[in-house]
């Protein structure tokens, strides 16, 4: 297969060839995964820095060669947090200070809808030959193997059915001794909620998704929570639970602060940036166990080597007039370790 970003290759960043690749090869384990009932996948492979081994990887969709279109149903899960302690800032106040999705924006709209609004869900125009008005995650796989794909236009990846099915979820209440309200204007912008401890999260993740009875292994939650972030300053995960049938899931934060300083003086999280990273992450490495040739980048995470640079594509139009920042992402070519590709 060959893999190329063809036209689309202003998708994608330029942090630097990855060099050194390592001769690591795990078949047998990708065999394993590629065996068990999950939503519709393809498992392929392509060459490393020295081009005589293949890396399998398995993501989520069909075979961009031969295959149409892929709609995972998808759950969007509105996660309300009320934290019991506060740094008593001015931004802050007093505990309990509560972080709600159904907040509403400065455009009138609530968080929930101005991500159901985004890119992530409403298809936009992207320039990918065809015209064609796509979500973000599909204009990035078709650019992704536009080699194959421009021979095959009727490959897509969908996340849907259209309008999303939004589910709900008690509020979530974080004891002191497990986070805080705390005051991030000077990096991320105003009041954040900050969660200490990441296996306590994910635990309380864990069992928020035990409840939904529509949450099953062929469809995707993700949870959306609203300027809560954990220690450090991490603003989402994809992640898969259990071996014979996993079930995988996203959280991420949606950030609407101001953000004057960021990470590195940088603003990288603003709106959907971490739900266009976890996204684009789970559809090229869904059980976040496939290995990449690149010893910087061991697993095939397509955001993470453009975290901390001034990185997302912005697009204003989609459905509100609202600028959406949209991560850009790298391309399987990056992971290859081919001069001039990255």
């Amino acid at each position: 297969m060959q893999l190329n970003a063809g036209e689309d290759s202003r998708y994608e960043e330029n942090p630097g060839d990855c060099v050194g690749g390592a001769d690591v090869l795990d078949l047998r384990r990708h065999r394993a995964w590629a065996e068990l009932t999950y939503m519709e996948r393809f498992v392929h492979g392509y060459a490393g820095r020295r081009g005589h081994l293949v890396y399998p990887f398995t993501m989520v969709g069909g075979d961009p060669s031969s295959t149409g279109t892929t709609t995972v149903t998808t759950y969007l899960i509105p996660f309300k947090l009320v934290f019991q302690a506060s740094d008593q800032s001015q931004a802050c106040g007093s505990a309990p200070v509560t972080f709600d999705p159904y907040k509403v924006l400065s455009n009138g709209q609530a968080v929930v809808d101005n991500v159901i609004s985004s890119p992530i869900f409403t298809p936009v125009p992207f320039s990918q030959g065809s015209g064609d008005t796509l979500q973000y995650i599909d204009a990035f796989q078709r650019a992704n193997f536009w080699g194959v794909v421009q021979g095959n236009t009727s490959y897509h990846l969908k996340l849907g059915p259209l309008p999303v099915t939004v589910l709900q979820t008690p509020p979530l209440v974080i004891p002191a001794a497990n986070g805080s309200a705390k005051d991030e204007t000077g990096t991320l912008g105003g009041c954040m909620g900050i969660v200490y401890d990441w296996g306590w999260f994910v635990g309380q993740i864990l069992i928020a998704m035990s409840s939904l009875s529509q949450v099953q292994p062929n469809t995707l939650p993700i949870f959306l929570t609203d300027d809560v972030f954990l220690t450090s300053i991490n603003g989402g995960f994809h992640l898969a639970t259990g071996t014979s049938n996993p079930q995988t899931y996203i959280w991420a934060t949606y950030n609407d602060g101001s953000c004057p300083g960021g990470f590195n003086g940088l603003c990288v999280a603003q709106d959907v940036a971490d739900l266009s990273h976890e996204v684009a992450e789970w559809a090229d490495d869904p059980f976040g166990r496939t290995s990449s040739p690149c010893p910087s980048y061991p697993l095939l995470e397509v955001g993470d080597p453009l975290l901390g640079q001034q990185h997302y594509y912005s697009y204003s139009g989609a459905n509100n007039g609202f600028s959406y920042h949209l991560q850009d992402l790298v391309m399987l070519p990056f992971f290859e370790a081919q001069t001039g590709t990255s």
